[in-house]
């Protein structure tokens, strides 16, 4: 059997039930459902379990990311409104180039 990871492209959090839906072929808001009835039972055990599995587990996902460009994780709930802001004037102005240089 593989790793168990977290997975970047569809994580809410950190991604740990996001890894182990993609590794079984589950769905992803079915084992969140599981996760959160478990945690209703057993509150302390399913979130001490799940921060262990967050520092643990390696991130995959990065294989979608173009290889042209390594851009770090987008986590909207960190960024304020003018880094936003800059991040996507960044983007844009990468988009533009690759336009150009494909143009010409």
């Amino acid at each position: 059997m593989n790793r168990l990871w977290r997975a970047r492209e569809d994580a809410l959090i950190a991604g740990v039930c996001a890894g182990i839906a993609r590794q079984f072929e589950w769905s992803v808001w079915a084992v969140r459902l599981a996760w959160v009835l478990v945690a209703l039972v057993t509150l302390k055990i399913a979130l001490l379990a799940y921060l262990i599995a967050a520092l643990i587990l390696p991130i995959k996902g990065d294989e979608i990311r173009r290889a042209d460009t390594e851009r770090p994780a987008i986590r909207p709930w960190a960024e304020t409104s003018s880094q936003r802001i800059q991040r996507l004037e960044r983007e844009f102005q990468q988009l533009e180039e690759n336009l150009r240089q494909h143009e010409s």
